[in-house]
């Protein structure tokens, strides 16, 4: 099995620690906090792995450009390369302190449960949106992580500012969701393609051509 390969494999394992995480805190009564810890703390390991797998394997041509040429397709739908790797490893990292702030902070507190769970799925959808290739998982990881969002605002439903906070949130995050389609269909328009590497590899020029002379005074 090549580096590449297995950087494959630990970022899969990173992103499925992450969403299998909140699936498992869901139907689990008790030890929330620790479990959270030990998924979040697992996911990171996991991701900075991947991330030193993937730098051993470009060694021979080794630079700091987040787009280098290998762009390992090993897995349909993820995207590998420095850049997503190391905002990978930040996201699982801040999860981990997140947590445990929260397991001190949240201890006696009746909505934990419902926090390490959609904290849990928010970050997994994160992870999707940080790793994924194409516009189309794009948008659907960046839906999850608004609907966790949500969910994370409306934990304390008796209260009259987090209902409406949640409610201003989601109106606003329904015009993100529209542009970025909007967005996604002019890409389609110039590329025919959503996928980021064929769109990333065309010529600067081609990416952005610049105005026809004649516009120019």
């Amino acid at each position: 099995m090549e580096l590449n390969e297995i950087a494959a494999v630990f970022s899969a394992g990173g992103l499925l620690t992450a969403i299998g995480g909140a699936l498992v805190l869901a139907r689990t009564r008790t030890n929330h906090a620790i479990m959270a810890q030990m998924f979040a703390l697992m996911g990171f390991l996991l991701l900075c792995s991947s991330w030193a797998a993937h730098e051993f394997s470009m060694q021979k041509n080794f630079d700091w450009s987040p787009f280098p040429s290998a762009w390992g397709h090993h897995i349909p739908g993820l995207l590998l390369n420095r850049l997503a790797l190391s905002m990978s490893c930040l996201v699982t990292f801040l999860n981990f302190i997140v947590n445990r702030y929260a397991s001190r902070y949240l201890a006696t507190d009746a909505a934990a449960k419902g926090f390490y769970i959609w904290s849990q799925a928010t970050i997994g959808a994160v992870l999707l949106m940080t790793l994924s290739n194409n516009f189309i998982i794009f948008w659907l990881a960046w839906l999850g992580t608004s609907l966790g969002l949500h969910q994370l605002l409306t934990l304390y439903k008796e209260k009259t500012a987090a209902r409406r906070t949640a409610a201003l949130k989601f109106a606003i995050s329904r015009i993100g969701d529209f542009m970025l389609l909007a967005a996604a269909f002019l890409i389609w328009q110039e590329y025919k393609s959503f996928h980021f590497p064929t769109i990333l590899e065309q010529p600067p020029l081609a990416r952005f051509p610049m105005p026809s002379a004649s516009l120019w005074p």
